[in-house]
Formats: structure tokens, C-alpha cells, sequence
């Protein structure tokens, strides 16, 4: 892929974004996006893509639906060429280990195994009424399954493994005649809520009465036996009569003997007669009105057409009645049995632990046990059904003890802990629990690897909660995905440090190191990141650009501070240079008295290389000019915009936003008292002494000197080691604030009008 273009609308919470990004000189691009402008819309949107689901695509809060538009050089993207990694998903499990498990040979084998299998189940969720999978807590668990292993008494948490143990069940002899059973569903009578009914003593009582009746019934009709010949075995030999037509050419029917039954009729008259007695025992009116409920009128009715299920609803035998009713539903389904049981016989034998030390899982867990740093070995518990796909694997955590054990005087004795135990003592960190997702991330990134499969990967802040060893270890393996001209990767970080050092250690183009920006249209813009190692040195070339000689006034100010201070400026000020560069950062009493010329000199002696020419000829231009550096500052200020997103405009609009501010409470302060000016912290005791003198100030004014100290320290102290705060204030946040610094008068004026004007009133 050699470009991709992007145009999304109403997607979950990006109102709209249009970008083309370019993969012609390097496959993969890194988007730093500060929290809250795009990162999860945007993985989100491409889940839905790569799960064939565009129509959940849309604007959740304002309920409207979203628009995609996606193209590449090679047409069309194929969502099965799409992959999200989001930055961490609780249940996620890979889905792919059955093909990572074995080599190519034994895989068709396996998948027909797996095919086989499912078809039985689903036929069997169809008889039995129970559903194969169910949702708990958000993950979908085995259900059908689940109820088959218990009901057969398996011993292991699989259907397939015990194929041999099923069949031996299946083939034991039973008197019972179950024929009559199959079109009975297991969900009519085991749901939770009518087992309750059929197990309390009310029902218990009441069928032990009606089976001693329906003996004295049966009494009356010898030709039934309980357990051999019942009410529905007599039914279904006179459907199958008439289906044959049984009764031509004076054909006949003796029951016991004497009973002569001549036509089809005459059979159906006397089944009738029986089953009105049966239904007419007092005994049987009292089960069917203890049934009447919701839970309970399945039963009811079946009971009406199976009576002779009664005898299995004791408790003595309701466990045989589970197995009678599976065992009819396997007879159906003979042939489907026996094929899953030869094949799964064939797999078997194939399989072996050295297949599996070859295998490309095992080549997973390798790559991920030399990569990251965890304080356990993962083993797989399950290896046969994991193996067989038929399950996940069951990863157990092995630690290992490296103290002495002085009562049974070992060493090194180690402990191994499933996954729900290690979850359930509460010990296992964010970071492993990450590290367990990831696992499964690489695993279905090597399936992918192993098909040769062509692939885009969304990757969303996949670092988080990872100490730093693990971090790099996570872009080793992102360098990994990279390296394979199959893949396509767009990386986006909201933690500005982890993006630098991917674009880093990527070796990203300039094109393709990207930052995300939000306009006052709430557009989504994607531009080149401009500073792509620090900004100081581009400042400095240029350092005759106003924007570029303020912006540098912190980072000096830094180097004066960590070196040393040569007093450059102490005739003029009688303070030292440190001092001079924070009378800028602050309003002192000889801020106003600085001028461009002042701080010319400062950078001639800590900034520019004796050896740079054209740098000290631009120095020797600022040097004979005698603007104040306060003018300069906010004339540079008043001229930003939204496009002006770079970090000197974020610098000089914080530096403007802290002067005005000061300056406006100096001012207000001295009205009421003399003013001393702080040694430390000014901005704050501006603010607390405001409020000493003007204890009735409206609370939006003190909301905004309370944003001024909260929000630029943040964007004046900074170094060429950490920046991020700086990056991550929008610009539109900075405009805001210094148009309402900038209108600090009228706020005060219109809050003295209300507070007095109201006061006034009151006289009056």
C-alpha cells in the first residue's frame, strides 16, 4: 500500500477527518493524539470496518449515523486486511491458536475435526432447546458443552477429549425405550426455575400419588407395562399402522391377547380413553395446577402428551432422565458420532510434543518470553485441547521460590496458579494483565505472519501501563512488524515521549510523524510534526523571527540556571541574568524597562556558537534594538491564530496570558494597599492578596487567575528533555484564555456594577 486516504464523519466521537496517508517511502505512520480528540474513535471506527460491521458506525451521543470513506493505491481496503490493537481489552483471546498450534500438514485434519464437531453440537442445541454459548460479565462462555460434561460425569472440561467416554455411555444396554424421547427438549425440563418446582416437596408428594395411580390404571389395560409398553409407545405403533396402512384385507390388532382392534380408528379411540383417564387422576389436576405458572407451562404441557416422563421426575431418578434424553438425541445422530470419533481417533495419533516444540505457537511464546519482562514463566495446562483447538489454551503461571524452605528443606520449590486463581488473590498487576492480552496479540499476529496475509494494523497506545524495559521491548516488536513489506501500521500514543521514541527507533520519514489537532469547526487535522528532535536548534537558526527570539527566553533562562551566570546585563540591572530573564516570565519592577537589545546580549553570550557567522550577524541586528520586550510580547500575541499551532506560538501566548494577568492585579491590589512584590510563587500571591482586598470578587474572574497558575508554569518551564505539556495544550485553550485575560477590565467593571449596584438597591 502506498497511500491511504481517510474520510470519516460522525464516527463515535470524530465529527470529521479527512487525511491521505502516505506509505510510498515508509510503511508506517505514528499519530500523537492528546487525549480526547481522536486515538479510540479512531481504532473504534476501524474495528467495525474489520468486523463487517460499518452500520454501528456513528455519532453515539447525538444518536446520528456515521460515514466512512476509504481508498488505497490498491482499491478497495478488504477487512479482513484490517487489524486493530487496542491499547488493552480484558477478555480478548486469540482466535487463531488451532492454526498456530501444528504444522500445515495436520491443520485440514484439524479443521474438519472442528467442523464435525460443531455441526453435532448445533444439532444438538436444536433438540435439546439449550443454547451453545452464553454472554457472562461480557465474555461469551460454552454452555450446551458445558452441560454435556457435567451430565456425563466427564472428567475433563471438554466434550472432544472424551469421545471414548461418551460412546461407552451411549452403548450401554438400557431397558428404557427412549424412542419416544427425542422430541422432548432437555430446556423444558431442566431450565433452573422448573428443576426448583420438580425438586420441592409439594411436586415430590404429588407424583409418588399419581405413579400408585397410574399403576391401578394401567391395571385396567394389561396390555401396558410400565417401562416396557407405555401410553407414547402405543401411540407412535399406531401412527406407524396407519402410516403403513396395517389395516387392509382384514387385517388385525390383538392387544393381550384378546383386544381384537380392526381398524386405525378403533386404536386411536382407545389410546384416547386411557390418556383421559390418566389426565383425570386427581393427583395429576393437582401437578398440572402446581405448573400453571410461566416457568412452569412448558412442563405442564409436555407432561400432558409424555406422562409416562413421571416416574423420572423423582429425584431418585432425574439424573437418569439427563442421560435417556441426551442418549435419544445421539441416536438420531449415529452416524455423525461415529464420523467425529474416527477422526478425532486419526488427529490423535498424529500428534505428538515434539509436533508441538515445532510449532509456530510455540515460536509465539518464545518471542514473547524473550521480549517482556514478567515475574513468571506461562506454561499451557490444556495441552491436548488447546493442541486440537477445540479450547483456548489455559495459560498457569509459574513462579519460582528462591528462598530455602527450612520446614521441608528444599530449595527453589515453585508454585503454579491458573488465571482465575492469580485474578482472584488480586496479585496480578495492570501490567500483567496487559501482558497476557499481548500474548494473545501475538499470537494472532504470527497466524497472520505464518498465511503471508496482507495487513493494516491500528494500534492504539498498546504501551500503557508498562514499565520502560517492557515499553521497548513493545517497539522491538512493532520494528518486527514493520520490517515485513506485508504490513502497514499506524501507531497513535496520546504519551507524547512513548510517540517520540517510536518514530525514533522506527526511523519514521518526516511525512509520516504526525500530530492530531481539533479546529473550531471540531475538525480533525493531521499534521507533520514540525519539531522532530526539540525546536531549540530550528529557534536558534532563526532566531531574528520574533516568535523564535521569545520562544527562547525559557530555555535560556534554563541555561543560566543549570550553568552559569556571567552577569551580563548586572551594569544595567544591578541583578543577575537569571533574574533579568524571570523579570520577563513575571511582572517585576524592571520589567518594563527590558528591551530586545538586553536580551540580544544574553543569547550572544549563552546561546550562539562563536563559529556560527550567520547566527551572530542576526544577534548583532537584534542588537541595536530597543523595543521593550513586553511590546514585543504582546504584539506577537495579538497575531496568532488557530493555525499558529507550533510550540513557540503555545510559549509567547502563555507568557502574554501570565504578564497581562499580573499586571491587571498589581494594578488592582495597589488601589487598596502597597504593594511589595513577592520573592517566589508570584502569580499565586497575586491571587491570594487579590482576594484579601476584593473579598467579594466574582468567582468567574477568580476562575480565570486560578486557569492562568494552573496552566502556564506548564507551558513557560520547560526543556529540551520534556516538552509534553506543552504539546498537549491546544491552541484554541491558550486563544481562549488570553482573549478573556485580555478582557479583564470589562469583567471586572460589569462584576463592581452587579456587586454595588445591588447593594444600592438595598438603601433604597
Amino acid at each position: 500500500m502506498k497511500h491511504l486516504e481517510l474520510s470519516f464523519t460522525n464516527c463515535f466521537g470524530i465529527r470529521k477527518l479527512q487525511c491521505r496517508l502516505d506509505f510510498s517511502k515508509c510503511n508506517t505512520c505514528a499519530i500523537y493524539a492528546r487525549n480526547g480528540i481522536m486515538k479510540t474513535s479512531f481504532s473504534n471506527t476501524f474495528q467495525c470496518i474489520q468486523e463487517n460491521n460499518d452500520i454501528a458506525i456513528c455519532d453515539k451521543i447525538f444518536k446520528v449515523p456515521g460515514s466512512i470513506y476509504i481508498d488505497t493505491d490498491d482499491g478497495a481496503l478488504n477487512p479482513d486486511e484490517i487489524f486493530v490493537i487496542k491499547s488493552y481489552e480484558n477478555y480478548y483471546e486469540s482466535k487463531n491458536l488451532a492454526a498456530l498450534l501444528v504444522n500445515s500438514s495436520l491443520k485440514k485434519k484439524i479443521q474438519n475435526l472442528l467442523d464435525l464437531q460443531d455441526r453435532i453440537i448445533n444439532a444438538l442445541s436444536k433438540m435439546s432447546g439449550m443454547k451453545v454459548e452464553k454472554t457472562v460479565s461480557g465474555k461469551k462462555v460454552r454452555e450446551l458443552e458445558l452441560v454435556l460434561i457435567h451430565d456425563f460425569h466427564l472428567s475433563n472440561e471438554s466434550f472432544l477429549l472424551n469421545l471414548d467416554q461418551v460412546q461407552k455411555q451411549l452403548n450401554l444396554d438400557m431397558e428404557e425405550d427412549i424412542d419416544s424421547l427425542s422430541d422432548i427438549k432437555y430446556s423444558d425440563i431442566f431450565d433452573e426455575g422448573v428443576l426448583a418446582k420438580i425438586l420441592s416437596e409439594e411436586f415430590q408428594n404429588h407424583i409418588n400419588d399419581f405413579l400408585t395411580r397410574v399403576n391401578s390404571v394401567c391395571e385396567e389395560y394389561p396390555f401396558l407395562k410400565i417401562g416396557e409398553l407405555t401410553l407414547p409407545g402405543l401411540d407412535k405403533i399406531s401412527k406407524e399402522l396407519k402410516k403403513n396402512r396395517f389395516f387392509v384385507n382384514q387385517n388385525m390388532l390383538y392387544l393381550n391377547g384378546d383386544l381384537q382392534i380392526t381398524d386405525t380408528k378403533s386404536l386411536e379411540s382407545k389410546i384416547k380413553e386411557i390418556t383421559n383417564k390418566i389426565n383425570s387422576i386427581d393427583e395429576f389436576k393437582k401437578l398440572s395446577k402446581f405448573l400453571s405458572d410461566v416457568k412452569g407451562m412448558n412442563l405442564r404441557r409436555l407432561l400432558e402428551i409424555h406422562p409416562d416422563i413421571l416416574p423420572y421426575l423423582v429425584k431418585s431418578k432425574i439424573d437418569k432422565l439427563r442421560i435417556l434424553l441426551w442418549k435419544s438425541y445421539f441416536v438420531t445422530l449415529e452416524n455423525e458420532f461415529q464420523n467425529l470419533k474416527d477422526e478425532y481417533d486419526q488427529v490423535k495419533k498424529s500428534l505428538n510434543e515434539e509436533e508441538f516444540k515445532k510449532s509456530p505457537w510455540k515460536h509465539a511464546l518464545k518471542i514473547f518470553d524473550s521480549r517482556f519482562s514478567v515475574p513468571f514463566e506461562m506454561r499451557i495446562a490444556n495441552y491436548e485441547s488447546a493442541v486440537l483447538g477445540e479450547s483456548l489454551p489455559r495459560v498457569e503461571f509459574y513462579f519460582q521460590n528462591e528462598n530455602e524452605n527450612e520446614n521441608e528443606g528444599c530449595q527453589n520449590q515453585g508454585v503454579t496458579i491458573s488465571r482465575d486463581e492469580l485474578e482472584s488473590l488480586g496479585t496480578l498487576s495492570q501490567g500483567e494483565r496487559r501482558a497476557l492480552y499481548l500474548l494473545n496479540i501475538i499470537f494472532d499476529v504470527e497466524q497472520r505472519k505464518l498465511t503471508g496475509k496482507k495487513t493494516l494494523y491500528i494500534i492504539d497506545d498498546i504501551a500503557d501501563s508498562f514499565d520502560y524495559k517492557n515499553k521497548y521491548a513493545i517497539i522491538e516488536y512493532l520494528l518486527d512488524l514493520k520490517r515485513n513489506p506485508l504490513n502497514n501500521l499506524i501507531i497513535l500514543s496520546h504519551n507524547f515521549d512513548f510517540y517520540r521514541t517510536v518514530a525514533s527507533r522506527l526511523d519514521l520519514k518526516r511525512i509520516n510523524r504526525l500530530v492530531a489537532s481539533i479546529t473550531k469547526q471540531d475538525e480533525i487535522q493531521l499534521t507533520e510534526e514540525k519539531y522532530q528532535k526539540h525546536p531549540f536548534y530550528p529557534w536558534r537558526q532563526s532566531i531574528n523571527r520574533p516568535e523564535n527570539f521569545i520562544a527562547l527566553i525559557p530555555f535560556v533562562r534554563n541555561l543560566v540556571e543549570y550553568g552559569r551566570d556571567f552577569h551580563v546585563l548586572e551594569d544595567k540591572f544591578s541583578i543577575s541574568d537569571y533574574d533579568i530573564l524571570t523579570c520577563i516570565l513575571h511582572v517585576k519592577s524592571i520589567t518594563k524597562l527590558i528591551t530586545v537589545k538586553d536580551i540580544a546580549k544574553l543569547y550572544e553570550q549563552y546561546l550562539v556558537n562563536h563559529d556560527d557567522r550567520k547566527a551572530k550577524e542576526k544577534i548583532q541586528e537584534l542588537k541595536k534594538d530597543n523595543t521593550l520586550i513586553i511590546d514585543l510580547i504582546r504584539q506577537t500575541a495579538e497575531k496568532i491564530d488557530e493555525s499558529n499551532k507550533q510550540l513557540e506560538y503555545k510559549i509567547i501566548l502563555s507568557m502574554a496570558i501570565r504578564l497581562i494577568s499580573e499586571k491587571f492585579m498589581i494594578d488592582k491590589i495597589a488601589e487598596k494597599e502597597t504593594y511589595q512584590e513577592p520573592t517566589s510563587n508570584q502569580t499565586r500571591y497575586l491571587i491570594d492578596e487579590l482576594i484579601k482586598c476584593y473579598p467579594e470578587i466574582d468567582a468567574d474572574i477568580l476562575r480565570i487567575f486560578d486557569s492562568v497558575n494552573i496552566v502556564t508554569p506548564e507551558q513557560i518551564h520547560f526543556n529540551s528533555f520534556m516538552y509534553e505539556p506543552l504539546v498537549d495544550m491546544d491552541i484554541l485553550e491558550l486563544m481562549d484564555l488570553y482573549q478573556k485575560i485580555n478582557n479583564l477590565d470589562e469583567f471586572w467593571d460589569k462584576s463592581a456594577e452587579k456587586i454595588y449596584g445591588t447593594v444600592l438597591n438595598g438603601c433604597f
